[in-house]
């Protein structure tokens, strides 16, 4: 039986792959940002005359007709309000997602109903609008 003597080329090799693999995976994580958290307010396809309008958001889940999120507030946990409008950094429509009683509770509102509720934006794969927590439609 031959022994194969140890090559140091192989080791520097292996350490090289694995420290990429490494970098790369760090560089993923920190370049695939979380979802950002919104409070949105606003009405669903229609808003009283008197409401100011700052940004139309199409919206639409599975099997179900798209609507119109007509947004008149915008802001992060906290009253801090948001630099980016949901309609400008993709313009595309929007999946509704959550609870399935919460997005069948948005999306069988009549038109004009007052929406307010948390809701996280993933916009990294395709556009995705996640109810965290809906207060309006009651």
């Amino acid at each position: 039986m031959k022994l194969r003597s140890f090559d140091p080329r192989t080791l520097i090799l292996g350490v090289f792959v694995v420290l990429g693999g490494a970098t790369a995976a760090r560089a993923w994580f920190f370049l695939s940002s979380p979802p950002r958290p919104y409070i949105i307010e606003g009405y669903l396809d229609r808003a009283p005359k008197e409401a100011t309008v700052v940004d139309r958001v199409e919206i639409f889940a599975a099997d179900r007709p798209k609507h119109w999120l007509l947004v008149t507030s915008y802001r992060a946990p906290g009253a801090i309000p948001l630099d980016r409008y949901l309609s400008w950094p993709l313009l595309h429509t929007y999946s509704l997602s959550g609870k399935r009683e919460e997005v069948s509770r948005l999306l069988d509102a009549p038109a004009g109903t007052e929406i307010r509720g948390t809701f996280l934006v993933y916009t990294q794969s395709y556009p995705l609008l996640v109810i965290s927590e809906l207060d309006r439609p009651a």
